[in-house]
């Protein structure tokens, strides 16, 4: 049997079954209809910004996850802040990175990924400020709570990079401010 090409509109693929290929065979096997499958999945409006789309599924109401998302968040807004309070409370330490390389992106300076632990890796879990060690489960607004200090600050030029950021006391971040730092923090070992 010579190879065909399959007979959705607009396809070049070679046939798999009941001239089909693989791809829109299963979207038919899908919609349980082999003689004119395309129809179900005919390009239509997004339920959230209007764009026309052809989804993956022939039941997708939106044309992306984010139009899901912010539908959905309009639709049931208690629950959508509920959610987004739990992803907080579980992800406190990727939302306080992110705001601060949001804070550097905003002065356009250099902004690089990384985390609470890389930062206690490499500078130790001394406050470099008043040289006392930090309590890590102390929660803010504890004031010996942990803190992320740019040692030269953003608005002075300073970089969110690892070898500008330490840790501190949350009340001896809050006395130096955007003034120079006294003493500059030391690499421990695990940073050598």
């Amino acid at each position: 049997m010579p190879n065909s090409t399959c007979r959705w509109p607009e396809c070049e693929r070679a046939t798999h079954a009941r001239s089909l290929c693989t791809k829109h065979y299963q979207r038919g096997k899908s919609v349980r209809d082999f003689e004119s499958p395309w129809t179900a999945w005919e390009p239509r409006p997004c339920g959230w910004c209007g764009k026309h789309f052809q989804g993956v599924q022939s039941t997708a109401q939106h044309c992306s996850p984010e139009c899901s998302v912010k539908s959905y968040g309009s639709r049931k807004p208690e629950a959508a802040r509920e959610r987004a309070s739990r992803w907080l409370a579980a992800n406190l330490d990727k939302h306080r990175m992110k705001e601060h390389r949001r804070r550097a992106q905003k002065v356009a300076t250099q902004a690089d990924r990384f985390t609470t632990h890389d930062v206690r890796m490499a500078h130790g879990d001394t406050c470099y400020l008043c040289g006392r060690k930090i309590n890590f489960r102390l929660k803010y607004p504890n004031p010996k709570s942990p803190s992320l200090d740019h040692v030269i600050a953003l608005s002075r030029g300073g970089t969110h990079t690892l070898g500008n950021v330490a840790m501190t006391h949350l009340d001896c971040n809050v006395q130096k401010n955007a003034s120079p730092a006294p003493r500059l923090p030391q690499p421990t070992m695990f940073a050598l």
